[in-house]
This record gives C-alpha cells, sequence and structure tokens, in this order.
C-alpha cells in the first residue's frame, strides 16, 4: 500500500490511543473518502490490499459511536468501496465487531453509550435470502444476535431494527421469534401491564404489514392477545403497528393527506383480511387511523378560529 496510506493508518491509531476522537473522526473521513476515490479509479491497487484496508477500516468503527453524522458519512463510503469491490461483509463479521464494540462500552462502563451499528451502517451487511435460508451457521449467529435482546444498553431497543435488515425475506428471524414466544424465553422483565411477549412480538413492526414474515409473527401474536386484557392486548396491537419512521406535511389549514391514506389502506387490509386470528387487530388499526383522522380535523377547525 502507498506510504501515505501507511502514514494514515499508524495517525489514526495514535489518534485512537490517545482518545483524540474529533480529529480521528476527521482524518478518518479523509482517509476513507480517498481509499473511495483511488479504489474507483485507479488500477494499482491489488484485490487483496483493498480487501484488508476494507477491514481495516471497519475495525476502527467499532471505536466510533453514532452521533453528528459521522456514521453516515464512514457507512456511504465504505458501500460504495464495497459494491465496487464486490467484497463480502456476512453476518458473522458484523457479530465479530457488534461484540468487540460490546467491550470497548462495558470497559469503560458506559453502558447506554449508542451501539452504532445500525441505520446505515447495516448497509454494509449482506442481506441473508432464500439461498442462505438452510444455512446452519447463519442461524447460530442469528441466535446469538436474539440473545443481546435485553442487553442492557441501546442495543436492545435497535436490535430489532437490525436483524429485519439483515433479513429482510425473513429467511429465519420470524420462525425464530415465534419459537421464543411459544418457549416462553424472556431475557428481560417488562415494564407494568406490558405482555412479556412483547419483548419478542416487537419484531413484527420492522417488517411490513401483510407481508409473510409479519404475519407469520402477526398470527401467534393475534392468538395471545385475544387472551390478555384490552389494555395488554392495546400494547400487543400496537407492536404489530409499523415501527419504522414517517413523516408528513400538509398545507396551512388542511389536513395532511398522509392521514387520509392511513385509514384508506387500513380499511383496505380489514375488509380483505380473512384470517380469523388477524382480523381483531386489522379493525383496531382500523379504528384507532380514523379516530387520529378526526382528531387531526378537530385541531385544522381550532387553529382556524
Amino acid at each position: 500500500m502507498c506510504s501515505d496510506f501507511n502514514q494514515s493508518t499508524k495517525l489514526i491509531h495514535t489518534l485512537f490511543e490517545k482518545t483524540q476522537l474529533n480529529n480521528a473522526y476527521t482524518i478518518l473521513h479523509q482517509y476513507i473518502k480517498g481509499l473511495e476515490y483511488r479504489f474507483i479509479f485507479e488500477k494499482q491497487y491489488s484485490t487483496q490490499v483493498r480487501k484488508d484496508t476494507f477491514f481495516f477500516i471497519l475495525n476502527l468503527l467499532k471505536y466510533i459511536p453514532s452521533m453528528d453524522g459521522n456514521e453516515y458519512v464512514f457507512s456511504d463510503s465504505l458501500l460504495k468501496i464495497k459494491l465496487k469491490l464486490q467484497n463480502k461483509f456476512t453476518i458473522k463479521d458484523f457479530l465479530k465487531i457488534l461484540k468487540e464494540r460490546l467491550q470497548l462500552i462495558e470497559a469503560k462502563g458506559s453502558s447506554w453509550e449508542n451501539i452504532f451499528l445500525q441505520d446505515e451502517f447495516i448497509k454494509i451487511v449482506d442481506p441473508i435470502r432464500q439461498k442462505d435460508s438452510t444455512s446452519k451457521q447463519v442461524k447460530s449467529a442469528f441466535e446469538v444476535l436474539l440473545n443481546f435482546n435485553g442487553h442492557q444498553s441501546l442495543l436492545h431497543y435497535t436490535l430489532p431494527r437490525i436483524v429485519t435488515r439483515i433479513d429482510p425475506e425473513g429467511c429465519f428471524i420470524p420462525s425464530m421469534i415465534c419459537e421464543k414466544i411459544q418457549e416462553k424465553t424472556f431475557l428481560c422483565e417488562p415494564l407494568k401491564d406490558i405482555p412479556k411477549e412483547c419483548e419478542w412480538i416487537r419484531y413484527a413492526g420492522y417488517y411490513p404489514i401483510n407481508s409473510k414474515s409479519w404475519r407469520k409473527i402477526a398470527t401467534l401474536a393475534c392468538k395471545i392477545a385475544v387472551t390478555k386484557s384490552d389494555k395488554q392486548k392495546n400494547f400487543i396491537f400496537s407492536d404489530l403497528l409499523s415501527q419504522t419512521v414517517e413523516t408528513f406535511s400538509g398545507a396551512h389549514g388542511e389536513v395532511p393527506k398522509y392521514f387520509y391514506s392511513k385509514v384508506a389502506n387500513a380499511q383496505k387490509d380489514f375488509e380483505q383480511e380473512r384470517d380469523p386470528n388477524i382480523i381483531e387487530f386489522m379493525k383496531w388499526r382500523l379504528d384507532r387511523d380514523e379516530k387520529r383522522l378526526e382528531t387531526e380535523k378537530t385541531l385544522v377547525i381550532e387553529r382556524q378560529k
């Protein structure tokens, strides 16, 4: 590798060792952007050098907390390099870095520090596809990941998004989640009135409503819901709603179209639902979205007074 890259590597290590993180962010960003340009437009670097450098950067990322957009900047460049070089970054590679990151956090005694391995970074991980659905190694890796459920850090809250993004087709996660619920494998103490099953049911909301993956978890969840009190049932049904961040906008003095579309979609799903286990949820969701729409209409009228 070129001498300037070697010098950058040594400097990065020195900065991290001395915990001069702001300087480390800057030089690592410049280092990655330089690699992105050279690897894409120049032919002088061997495949092995590029692969080694790619994993060198990934190993450094475990030191960087998720803040100030750093994760996006690094991940965006890494993703471009990965796609160009066709590097593999498997769930096992991800798991290795995650474990090292957790060890660093625990050593610092700051258990609630951000787990940076999420969102943009997850795009770098090779998603699981149907061809992997019989792999015992992949299933074992997911089992280790799911054992972090209830971990005393922010990982507990980001884990559903992480694993469902790695397994977008639901080759493993939906079945494994149902097994956890049926076997009553609960790893954390729920808050008052929240059913223990919600620890795992919440994963459903990270798959699209009505997708095969969602329906597998939702069917079991709805069977459980009918045995609970109304308050507990609401918690279960809430976890079956989409957990992705949704945004909307609208003209002044008008109800945003977002609320009308939510009602229309809920109405359509309710009318088309044929599964007796899920239909009660669909009706609950429709009622909820209609109430939200009426609330928005009332707010618009009050603002115009």
